[in-house]
C-alpha cells in the first residue's frame, strides 16, 4: 500500500477517496485542520516525517525545495511530483496515471534514487 500525501489543490474528498478504493492510503491538506494552512517546506517535511508520496501540481515551487534538501545531503524519504492539469484531470484518469507512475516511482526508488519526479 502507498501512503500518499495529497497537496492542497486536490481534493481529498473526490481524489482521495477514488486512491484509497484503489488501495492507497490517501491523507489530503483540503479538509485537514490540522494539514490546512501549511507552506511548501511544512508540506514536504509532513510528507517526509510520514513517508508519504507528495502527489501536487505545483511542481514549480516544490523542485527547488527538493533540490536544496538534496544538495544539503538532508535525507528526503521520497517525492513524487504529478504535473497535471487538474481542473481538466478526470478522478478516473488521475488515479490511474497516479498508480502508473507510483509503480515507476517505487521501482526508481527501490534502485537506490533519493526522490523521483514523474
Amino acid at each position: 500500500m502507498t501512503r500518499l500525501l495529497l497537496d492542497e489543490h486536490l481534493s481529498g474528498k473526490v481524489i482521495g477517496e477514488a486512491l484509497q478504493e484503489r488501495g492507497h492510503d490517501a491523507r489530503a491538506i483540503s479538509g485537514d485542520k490540522e494539514l490546512e494552512g501549511l507552506d511548501d517546506e511544512g508540506v514536504l517535511e509532513r510528507a517526509t516525517r510520514e513517508e508519504r508520496v507528495l502527489v501536487t501540481a505545483n511542481i514549480v515551487d516544490f523542485v527547488p525545495l527538493i533540490a536544496g534538501l538534496n544538495k544539503a545531503g538532508k535525507s528526503l524519504s521520497y517525492a513524487f511530483l504529478a504535473v497535471a492539469n487538474v481542473a481538466r484531470a478526470t478522478v478516473s484518469g488521475l488515479s490511474t496515471a497516479l498508480a502508473t507512475c507510483l509503480r515507476v516511482a517505487v521501482r526508481c526508488l527501490g534502485s537506490g534514487a533519493r526522490s523521483v519526479l514523474a
